[in-house]
């Protein structure tokens, strides 16, 4: 039992490189079981998107649009997400981490990764606006990536489904992240409860 902990504390510092935090980073989005109504939900919403953009007269604009808003949406979800994490870190004390430990799930350590992963993602994400956006602000309104029209639209569409699932899909992995700080609360709570009972007697 002592060395199950022993392990569990030995986990908890993140021992990866740079290549398999990123690695890990993206199969945090990885299709599976669990992730299938974010995936139809995802990729549903950027396919149908994706393709009404490509066959307007306006899809540069509309890309340009798109673009500067996913990065603001973005920029303010890491900082959530950081905000967030710092938060709960200045709550944690001696007992809750005892107590997060002494859990079958993990959710100490899983929680860690999940920020560190998600983290990665959002900074990627931003890395790839930043340089879409420039490169979408040199591109003429009336650009056609081939001479004939509808397959330079099914390419755009193609494009564009795929840049929306990524972001949408991004926005929804946050649940999981709410997720598991909402039940690290729980045990900071309960903690506390017991605390306040203690104090009451």
């Amino acid at each position: 039992m002592e060395n199950a902990k022993y392990e569990k504390i030995s986990n908890i510092v993140d021992k990866r490189n740079k290549n398999r935090v990123i690695i890990e980073s993206i199969q945090e989005i990885r299709y599976n079981s669990k992730s299938k109504i974010q995936y139809m939900l995802s990729i549903g919403l950027g396919v149908i998107l994706g393709f009404a953009m490509a066959n307007t007269k306006e899809t540069v604009g509309l890309m340009i649009n798109i673009n500067e808003k996913s990065l603001n949406i973005t920029l303010a979800f890491i900082g959530i997400i950081l905000g967030s994490y710092s938060l709960f870190q200045a709550l944690l004390n001696k007992d809750i981490v005892l107590l997060l430990i002494e859990e079958k799930n993990d959710l100490l350590i899983d929680s860690n990764k999940t920020f560190m992963n998600l983290a990665v993602l959002y900074i990627s994400g931003i890395l790839f606006d930043f340089i879409l956006g420039i490169v979408l602000n040199m591109i003429p309104s009336y650009f056609l990536i081939l001479d004939n029209l509808v397959l330079s639209n099914i390419l755009a569409g193609i494009g564009i489904s795929f840049y929306l699932w990524y972001h949408i899909m991004l926005f929804l992995e946050n649940i999981n992240f709410v997720l598991n700080l909402y039940r690290m609360f729980g045990v900071y709570n309960t903690l506390k409860a017991l605390e306040a009972l203690d104090d009451k007697d």
